[in-house]
């Protein structure tokens, strides 16, 4: 099964044009789709134009009473759409220009050890947040590396795309606003060493629902 990338424009950057890698690997993908994607409290078909007979299929093959397996085809139909979907909504998001921009120093604390990094918190127009790291702090390599994406946790069943926007827009710019965050799903603390909020008139004001560049 094939982990994929593509180059996209980031016209707000030093360098204008980066090459996102969607997951680092399988597994990485794999744990996410359990996680975020198949969880029915995330409107991933009806908000972000994921078909949702794929994610039913996803969710019956990791139900232990359903007797259904997914093939490897299967799963990398649903990657390809997933990613499909996603690096539209980063092209979409870099365009306009609605992400934060953070160094950060990252601490692990059951090991006690640390790393410095760069991560790219992008807000899509269907309301969902990706989190991306720029690799080229770690490896001779430059992808910027997509770690996961999700819907807030207080979005409801019956929010529009739109107001799940402005729940992310929210919870995103109060997020970074504090010096330290504490990751408790992964056991990290994220010191924020620096925070960019691009572009600075899109984070003063959420963008009206008439404004906003369509996805």
């Amino acid at each position: 099964m094939n982990i994929s990338s593509e180059v996209i424009e980031m016209p707000f950057e030093n360098v204008t044009k980066r090459r996102f890698r969607f997951f680092s690997n399988w597994d990485s993908f794999i744990i996410h789709l359990k996680e975020h994607f198949i969880k029915t409290s995330e409107p991933w078909s009806r908000c972000a134009n994921i078909q949702e007979d794929l994610l039913i299929k996803a969710r019956d093959h990791y139900n232990k009473n359903k007797p259904f397996t997914m093939s490897e085809s299967d799963f990398q139909t649903l990657y390809d759409v997933l990613r499909d979907r996603i690096m539209a909504g980063i092209r979409w998001t870099t365009s306009f220009s609605i992400y934060i921009w953070t160094s950060e120093k990252v601490l692990y604390l059951a090991d006690k050890k640390h790393e410095n990094c760069i991560v790219y918190t992008l807000l899509s127009s269907k309301g969902y947040i990706v989190g991306a790291h720029d690799m080229i702090i770690r490896s001779n390599g430059n992808d910027i590396v997509v770690k996961t994406a999700f819907y807030p946790d207080n979005v409801s069943p019956i929010d529009s795309c739109y107001q799940c926007f402005r729940i992310a827009w929210h919870q995103q710019k109060l997020k970074y606003q504090q010096p330290e965050i504490y990751d408790v799903k992964h056991n990290r603390k994220r010191r924020i060493n620096c925070a960019r909020y691009v572009s600075k008139e899109h984070w003063k004001k959420i963008p009206n629902r008439r404004k906003l560049p369509v996805d």
